[in-house]
């Protein structure tokens, strides 16, 4: 049994000992969404906010769930109910820009991100996360600014790579945008967001065939997560940006053409 598993078993053996007991259900619901057991997640936050309504950690938590789940509007509901209680939270204005920023609403994202780091300036992440508002905003050397200091903090984050990247390669660094590309494909080569952008990268350099391999291999990961119109978009590029004989060839080679 490992360190979370033990954890599970321990709350639920004091809640059966003790069903009132709050900080149990809070915490199992915390676990849980960390495991993506968004059902009992959510049954057991839900439990703790009817136990605890004047505390902002339930509806802090129960909207990072509804964030993870893509109910954005639901997740900023609590995130604002939270706030309510909690006028002072940096991690509220975190959350609060995230789900603002995946809703396409990157202005009032950067004024949230501005606010939990006027709260909490030393949060790294916070940073990061502006990094990639910026982006949205057209702000590229604004964002190259944010993602090169988390970048220095911590080196082994492979989104601060390749969000670093989308930036250098907007600048047109684009010898600094590879090597932040490449480095993050070191890092985690099973994410398929670098290769995309990097097939970007290469086609613009003038390496089509390094570029039309890139956007193979991201067919090839968006394929194991089964996102279907993922699938289609990234199809759609190889069509039209590839040589159709060559990616034939290639995708043949690769088990991967029917």
């Amino acid at each position: 049994m490992n360190n979370t598993e033990k954890a599970i078993a321990d709350y639920s053996r004091a809640l059966t000992l003790n069903p009132g007991c709050s900080k149990c259900l809070g915490n199992l619901g915390i676990i849980e969404t960390e495991m993506h057991n968004y059902t009992d997640a959510l049954r057991h936050l839900e439990q703790y906010i009817n136990l605890e309504p004047g505390k902002a950690m339930g509806y802090i938590k129960r909207g990072e769930l509804k964030f993870q789940t893509g109910k954005y509007d639901e997740a900023l509901a609590d995130m604002d109910k939270a706030a309510q209680i909690d006028v002072n939270s940096p991690y509220i204005f975190l959350w609060k820009s995230m789900t603002k920023l995946a809703q396409g609403n990157a202005k009032d994202a950067l004024a949230d991100i501005n606010q939990s780091i006027q709260l909490k300036p030393e949060v790294e992440y916070a940073y990061y996360v502006r990094g990639k508002i910026y982006i949205e905003l057209g702000k590229d050397a604004e964002a190259w600014k944010d993602l090169s200091a988390c970048l220095q903090k911590n080196p082994s984050m492979n989104e601060y790579h390749t969000y670093a990247g989308i930036a250098l390669y907007h600048l047109h660094d684009y010898k600094k945008a590879l090597a932040a590309f490449n480095q993050s494909i070191s890092l985690d080569p099973e994410s398929y967001l670098p290769y995309f952008h990097r097939s970007h990268l290469l086609y613009d350099m003038g390496r089509f065939d390094s570029a039309c391999t890139d956007k193979l291999k991201v067919k090839e990961l968006l394929a194991k997560e089964g996102d279907p119109s993922a699938l289609r978009k990234i199809q759609d590029e190889i069509d039209n940006t590839c040589n159709t004989v060559r990616v034939c060839i290639i995708l043949i080679g690769a088990g991967l053409y029917k």
